[in-house]
């Protein structure tokens, strides 16, 4: 657990320090411009994404699904390339990138390392245009456990911080390269096609047209009438999991978290709803970054997360959407630090609040998912 937290902090510190400072400057030493560029860009961007792809590549039984996927890399991709595409049992990107590891010699822990490397450079891409969150969005990441997910769901998380990067082209409305983007991402996990019909969100106004309250009811209401609307989203996936994903289907009604997982969900519900009364003042002060966008495919997947309550298999299908739940608390973290002396006592106290419930997640998290180097380096 101990060095568990360790990895996060020493991650933050990584983000927050290389992002904020610069290596060197062309008036104090003989570079042009351009040369000098290049070499904050290195400091800036490849060293610590290299640095973090180590520190979570080289993560050893870390998540349920470790073992899984070292088993597979082992024992899925020895034949041929069309072979590995039809018949391994993951999605086509992912058999891909593993069938040219296995067959350049590469062991396994090579390929977490590439696979971790992925979605630290999307992360990064994400933030470009928003460097003031990136630290925030750090501790987030890991606070809110999409960091901890990512170890145990790799292929999904992979898909997820695509999908994040992909939310600059629904800002900008360019469909060609969101979808580009949303293919990409199927690539790594099928849910990721879901997230296709975020693209309709570049056509909403910044501001929501539904008050916070109203929008907190909705979420509460789903929470309640969970079991009622369950049987009807399994018949729904049931449809949709099919071929190489009938296990799922199998497995649907049976995969349940376990009992210790409930104060982390209660926790996350609060933080939820503090999230929700707080999107209308958000959105207009963040609608230049559109912030709207970000909050509606959340809230839109916090609803699916409802439903499907501790279903494994269920809740996983949202995870893209209601992942993005850590770039809303970097926004709002961000807000409350360069406004305090200006905010009012509600939003000190629900802002407090969450700090208080993201630190009880970290530890939560950290016990679960204690972190161990790989043995063999």
């Amino acid at each position: 657990m101990i060095l568990s937290i360790c990895v996060v902090l020493l991650s933050v510190f990584v983000i927050s320090f290389f992002t904020k400072y610069k290596f060197c400057s062309y008036r104090r030493l003989i570079l042009s411009y351009s040369e000098t560029y290049a070499v904050n860009s290195i400091f800036k961007y490849a060293l610590p994404i290299i640095l973090l792809s180590v520190l979570f590549g080289f993560r050893y039984e870390i998540g349920t699904d470790y073992l899984n996927y070292k088993e597979i890399y082992e024992t899925s991709f020895s034949g041929s390339l069309k072979q590995s595409l039809t018949e391994s049992n993951v999605e086509y990107i992912y058999a891909f990138i593993s069938h040219i590891l296995y067959h350049a010699g590469l062991p396994y822990y090579i390929m977490f390392f590439v696979m971790a490397l992925i979605p630290m450079c999307f992360f990064y891409a994400a933030f470009k245009d928003k460097p003031f969150l990136i630290g925030y969005a750090a501790y987030f990441l890991a606070a809110t456990g999409v960091l901890f997910w990512y170890f145990n769901i790799q292929r999904q998380g992979i898909a997820f911080f695509i999908l994040l990067f992909s939310i600059k082209y629904i800002i900008n409305k360019n469909f060609g390269k969101f979808l580009l983007c949303v293919l990409v991402a199927t690539g790594f996990h099928i849910s990721s096609l879901l997230f296709i019909f975020c693209y309709l969100f570049s056509f909403f106004k910044y501001s929501l047209i539904i008050k916070p309250a109203i929008l907190s009811i909705v979420y509460v209401f789903f929470g309640i009438f969970a079991s009622s609307l369950k049987n009807i989203l399994i018949n729904l996936v049931s449809i949709f999991l099919t071929g190489k994903y009938q296990y799922y289907v199998d497995s649907i009604e049976s995969w349940e978290m376990g009992i210790g997982s409930g104060f982390g969900i209660l926790s996350m519900h609060i933080v939820d709803l503090i999230l929700i009364f707080s999107s209308g003042f958000l959105c207009k002060y963040f609608k230049e970054y559109r912030y709207d966008i970000y909050f509606r495919i959340f809230y839109l997947g916090s609803l699916f997360a409802n439903i499907a309550g501790t279903n494994m298999v269920l809740s996983r299908f949202p995870f893209c959407f209601t992942s993005m739940r850590f770039v809303l608390l970097s926004f709002l973290t961000y807000y409350m630090i360069t406004k305090w002396k200006t905010v009012n006592i509600y939003r000190r106290t629900g802002w407090c609040c969450i700090l208080g419930l993201s630190i009880l997640m970290l530890l939560g998290n950290a016990y679960n998912n204690p972190y161990e180097f790989i043995p063999s380096l």
